[in-house]
């Protein structure tokens, strides 16, 4: 609830799915709902999480998608949860395709591999790339197993017990009498089949059965048993069963702990101070400004980490631009400029005024203004209306930034006057404005109203903090 999302999916029309990605692609703020059956060719630097909420088909498949992560070099987290059912389902598919029986063990061996690799205690990159046929000498240190290495238990012995409970109840009964029968319960069904007489009853009575259902949902997880779905989930025992019965496979267990999210914390990027961060959301708001005025995603025109770059090495000219983190020649012919000035502007305020009283793109529409010194050329450069940009320039005018009579007001001093008449003095502004705008609105534009209203504003203001000589 609350939070800005996309959806991408095959159900969509193409052009709504172009509208989502689009989206997505220019907001630096949102989340994107995707289905996996669907992929999303994305090209978007700065993608800080990536989540699976099915176990994806294979490694290659999870390579792929999480690798969306972070391209910009800053730290960013993947995420992966799966369930019994969804090893089931694969599993099913796999082996109810018409694909010849070679493609249908090349498919089951990947579902082996991304299965091996969720439940491993290993470092996950060293087995990722490993897989991969690279090495990685040393643990990553970023990954969940390396944060937070699990604990594991041998549960060999009861995994070969429970085979062999589905073995002696003739594999046509599900998770749970199995476990009542290794638990030794006396229940109506244990006693109508007589199963109190089997050599398993009552083995598994030191383990809940919380603790048993995880024994079973391993072994289903591993191939060894298979839920029938046609016959009431029934267990039936597959090949790689034997390994275990054997004891030449093992079978473990993570114990399971309570995590909090800060244990799992990735590793931070670079620190900034108050002023810093002050600093790098104003440059975030004039990425945006400027992208969509160049109709290009914002990610494209500068990473997380070139603006972050920015902020921790202020360049104070072109030969030093070019040394920031992704400032090519290109970028700084057409972009240098307007990166220094914002930059010099940036220096000259307060950390509070960085906070509160500092809007990039109202700066952005200025910095335009003064270049072109049209409000026709700054309607075309600039993505905004006419109301709007108005309204940043009269903003600029009330900081000191720009001289009132250089704003694109062409009233004569009469009119200057008529309006002037109408402000009460040290008057509540919001309010003021819409009484003014009542009474001269079928005279004058609202932008008028507010600019003289802003130009009184702002001349009482300099009378009273005029220093009494």
């Amino acid at each position: 609830k609350g939070i800005n999302a996309i959806a991408y999916h095959a159900g969509m029309s193409k052009k709504e799915r172009e509208t989502s990605l689009n989206t997505f692609l220019q907001d630096d703020k949102i989340v994107a709902v995707a289905t996996i059956a669907f992929g999303m060719g994305i090209d978007k630097a700065d993608v800080r999480f990536v989540a699976h909420l099915n176990l994806p088909k294979s490694l290659e498949a999870y390579y792929q998608e999480t690798g969306r992560a972070g391209r910009d070099g800053l730290p960013s987290k993947v995420w992966m949860s799966y369930s019994l059912a969804d090893m089931i389902q694969l599993r099913r598919w796999v082996r109810e395709s018409d694909a010849p029986m070679e493609i249908q063990q090349i498919e089951s061996q990947k579902l082996s591999a991304i299965l091996a690799f969720a439940e491993s205690s290993q470092c996950r990159r060293q087995l990722l790339l490993q897989y991969f046929g690279q090495v990685l000498p040393e643990p990553c240190g970023h990954c969940d197993n390396c944060l937070n290495p699990p604990a594991m238990m041998d549960m060999t012995v009861p995994s070969q017990k429970a085979l062999s409970t589905v073995h002696h109840t003739g594999q046509r009964f599900g998770m749970t009498h199995n476990i009542h029968v290794l638990r030794g319960a006396d229940t109506e069904r244990v006693r109508q089949f007589r199963h109190q007489k089997l050599s398993t009853y009552g083995l598994g009575s030191d383990l809940s059965e919380a603790e048993w259902k995880r024994v079973f949902q391993q072994l289903i997880l591993c191939g060894a048993l298979e839920m029938d779905a046609k016959n009431y989930n029934s267990l039936k025992l597959r090949e790689p069963c034997r390994a275990i019965l054997r004891g030449e496979n093992k079978v473990h267990l993570r114990v399971l702990t309570k995590t909090s999210l800060k244990q799992t914390d990735m590793a931070s990027g670079p620190r900034l101070n108050a002023m810093q961060a002050a600093l790098l959301k104003l440059l975030k708001n004039l990425r945006r400004a400027i992208a969509k005025d160049e109709n290009i995603p914002f990610a494209n025109l500068f990473s997380d980490a070139t603006l972050i770059d920015l902020t921790m090495q202020m360049p104070q000219n072109l030969e030093a631009l070019e040394q920031v983190q992704g400032f090519g020649q290109e970028k700084v012919q057409r972009f240098g400029r307007v990166i220094l000035d914002f930059l010099q502007q940036a220096q000259s305020m307060s950390q509070a005024d960085l906070e509160e009283g500092f809007s990039a793109s109202m700066w952005y529409s200025l910095y335009e203004f003064q270049r072109t010194d049209s409000i026709e050329k700054l309607l075309k450069k600039r993505a905004l209306t006419r109301s709007t940009l108005e309204s940043h320039l009269i903003q600029a005018a009330e900081k000191g930034w720009i001289e009132f009579q250089l704003l694109p007001f062409n009233l004569t001093e009469e009119q200057i006057s008529e309006i002037r008449e109408h402000i009460p003095h040290d008057p509540d502004r919001s309010e003021s404005l819409s009484k003014l705008s009542a009474i001269l609105g079928q005279k004058y534009s609202f932008g008028e109203i507010r600019y003289v209203q802003s130009l009184v504003w702002y001349q009482q203001k300099q009378t009273i903090e005029e220093p009494v000589v």
